[in-house]
């Protein structure tokens, strides 16, 4: 299993330890920019949500530069796939390390509105 798959099956088992069940297992990975709409949601373009074999290469390069953590995140559904979202810190280390990860489930409002990212995340065409 590729680092990239390994890393979501460990989201997924940690959604689950939470008692919360994404209504699939189809996955969306995005790199968070840090930009956000007029609302307050982050925002991406549709073209920054990649397939897990797409972003493999990019999560092997970025476990490699030894950022001291990343946060993968579950934000919710967008057409029919779980969107989940790699955050970086925003500079790169003085001081290569092991990369810890962390991992987050979507907030309240995602689960409250099944599942819907949108009240949290804007895809631009």
């Amino acid at each position: 299993m590729n680092s990239i798959n390994l890393a979501l099956k460990k989201l997924l088992e940690y959604l689950l330890e939470l008692q919360i069940y994404p209504p699939t297992q189809n996955v969306s990975i995005v790199e968070i920019s840090g930009e956000f709409d007029k609302n307050g949601r982050l925002s991406v373009g549709r073209d920054m949500l990649l397939d897990p074999d797409v972003y493999e290469a990019r999560f092997e390069e970025i476990m490699r530069i030894g950022y001291a953590w990343i946060n993968i995140s579950c934000y919710g559904l967008y057409e029919d796939k779980l969107v989940v979202g790699i955050e970086l810190p925003e500079s790169m280390p003085q001081n290569p390390v092991k990369t810890s990860i962390n991992y987050s489930g979507p907030p309240n409002i995602v689960l409250e509105h099944k599942w819907n990212v949108e009240k949290i995340l804007e895809v631009k065409n």
